[in-house]
């Protein structure tokens, strides 16, 4: 009798182990399966998003093609901050946010019309100090940014504020401001002189100087100045102000390729992309993923 339990026993545990390996099994197959379809969609987006950028579909991505979509996604993050920031600004949820908004916001101080007409008008000199010094530059890029001059900045048009150095519409005010702290002699241009005594060393760049030369001005003639008179007229600073969302771009493109080109063909294949598809999702050439994502 007692050998017959031992015996009754031992079959079930048997059984037991049976299911047990049985259920182990099936769910190292499940997630194997999860696991290659996850690794099939994986894939499947990453192609997608690689047919994206390749505009020219020769199968690679250039230069060119990585600056094109780093822009894209620049603009894409521009907007995304500009949605936010209105929220915040238009205190009254008037969908329009006055000036007396932004000043609040970003000093953290009230003003009455009176005290912003007053502010807006006074001659100031240069003095990172004096909070109404800038106030001031805050209130004449609130005007330029107004482009149906109605007061308001709705939420189109909080945009040139907020990131003036990407629009156009706001050339007219960053380079009279560039002239302001630059144009010591104020002749209307910026000498090389003027930028050293200010201590600006942004256009001495020694990847622009040539080689048989030691002078600043080839530097400083090299990127900017087109005709080459010593000087920086209006064009020649709205484009020094502009580049420097280029030369960001360019940055990061310049830093992919290093990352990514195995072959260091200039260019980057889809074979590269799937090796090093943890760099691409994490550069803010693709929005961190952004372009990734929106394949999903």
């Amino acid at each position: 009798h007692s050998s017959k339990k031992l015996t009754d026993m031992y079959s079930q545990l048997l059984l037991i182990s049976v299911l047990i390996l049985s259920t182990h099994d099936y769910t190292l197959a499940h997630k194997r399966s999860n696991m290659q379809a996850h690794l099939q969609e994986h894939l499947t987006l990453l192609t997608r998003l690689f047919n994206r950028i390749d505009s020219n579909s020769d199968n690679f991505l250039d230069k060119n093609e990585l600056l094109a979509v780093a822009s894209r996604m620049d603009s894409l993050q521009l907007e995304d901050n500009v949605e936010h920031e209105f929220d915040s600004l238009d205190h009254d949820t008037d969908d329009l946010v006055s000036i007396e908004e932004c000043i609040h916001n970003h000093f953290d101080k009230k003003v009455t019309p009176k005290e912003i007409e007053r502010i807006e008008l006074e001659e100031r000199k240069y003095t990172k100090s004096e909070s109404e010094f800038w106030m001031q530059r805050s209130i004449r890029k609130f005007r330029q940014a107004d482009q149906n001059k109605d007061g308001y900045l709705s939420r189109s048009e909080l945009k040139f504020f907020l990131h003036p150095e990407a629009y156009t519409e706001m050339k007219e005010v960053l380079v009279n401001e560039t002239l302001e702290d630059h144009d010591m002699n104020r002749n209307g241009v910026i000498e090389l002189e003027e930028l050293k005594a200010r201590g600006n060393t942004a256009l001495f760049d020694e990847s622009v100087r040539p080689s048989n030369s030691a002078d600043d001005m080839d530097m400083f003639k090299g990127p900017l100045d087109k005709n080459r008179d010593g000087t920086l007229d209006r064009e020649e600073i709205w484009k020094w102000i502009s580049m420097e969302e280029s030369k960001y771009h360019l940055d990061e493109v310049e830093h992919m390729l290093g990352e990514v080109d195995d072959n260091k063909d200039g260019k980057i294949s889809f074979e590269e992309v799937k090796k090093h598809d943890y760099k691409i999702m994490d550069s803010p050439i693709t929005g961190h993923g952004r372009l990734y994502r929106d394949e999903l």
